[in-house]
């Protein structure tokens, strides 16, 4: 604090913080500054108090002992369940994972209702998500199911797993269908199924071997044995066979 001559000779005018106090002979009082005057408020109303101030805050901010207006962070008690928080004034907003919808992310979009299967496959609403992180391979988004497994796009960037009990040593033998909507068929010539020099035939759901002259069996794993006798049965009408050798 400090003080200064007035005026009038008896009267000493004593400043000390914001509050100016004068004593003389005749008059005895007290003016309150305006604290208000700097606009101390950033996002609030101002109230001027005895030697002080308070704020009045705008809705969506807050502040300790009233001293300043600081903004509330709404995304602090993880309203969106199934999707990313964006803290706004005097809100937030959510970003819906995919299948996900409503204010707070909480509500199951049913995707199979535009029937988006093809080729005769079976659509099942997906709800269940597991992030699945694999060092120095591409991020896997594994949808937990019964029985089913999918990718929608070659290098499984996403995929849905087969069944809801796996290891993740055993992630990469799924046998995966490519293409969400099932309008992708799989070329199971790619694994080599062919045995024995057979050249493979990829078809819609599946595949045909074509075997070299000596072999047979659905992959060409069967050698046929040239020194076992041919038969023929011929019916005649009295229903008996003739046998040629």
């Amino acid at each position: 604090w400090d003080w200064f001559m007035a005026g009038e000779p008896e009267a000493i005018v004593l400043r000390f913080e914001r509050k100016i106090s004068l004593h003389s002979k005749s008059f005895n009082c007290e003016v309150n500054l305006d604290d208000c005057k700097s606009k101390p408020c950033d996002y609030g109303r101002c109230i001027d108090k005895i030697n002080g101030y308070e704020c009045a805050c705008e809705p969506g901010y807050t502040g300790e002992r009233r001293a300043e207006c600081t903004g509330v962070d709404e995304c602090s008690s993880n309203p969106c369940i199934h999707g990313r928080c964006q803290d706004l004034i005097n809100g937030y907003k959510c970003t819906c994972d995919s299948g996900w919808s409503g204010q707070n992310c909480d509500i199951n979009n049913n995707e199979c209702e535009s029937n988006p299967c093809m080729n005769g496959g079976t659509c099942k609403d997906m709800t269940q998500r597991l992030p699945l992180h694999l060092p120095g391979l591409p991020e896997l988004l594994l949808h937990l199911s019964r029985r089913m497994a999918r990718c929608a796009s070659v290098n499984l960037l996403l995929c849905q797993i087969v069944s809801t009990h796996f290891n993740i040593s055993d992630a990469f033998f799924f046998n995966f269908l490519q293409g969400q909507t099932c309008e992708i068929d799989i070329n199971e010539c790619v694994k080599s199924p062919c045995r024995n020099g057979a050249v493979c035939l990829n078809t819609m759901g599946g595949y045909q071997c074509k075997c070299l002259p000596g072999y047979t069996g659905q992959k060409c794993e069967t050698d046929i044995d040239d020194c076992k006798p041919s038969m023929m049965h011929l019916r005649r009408g009295s229903g008996s066979r003739l046998r040629f050798d």
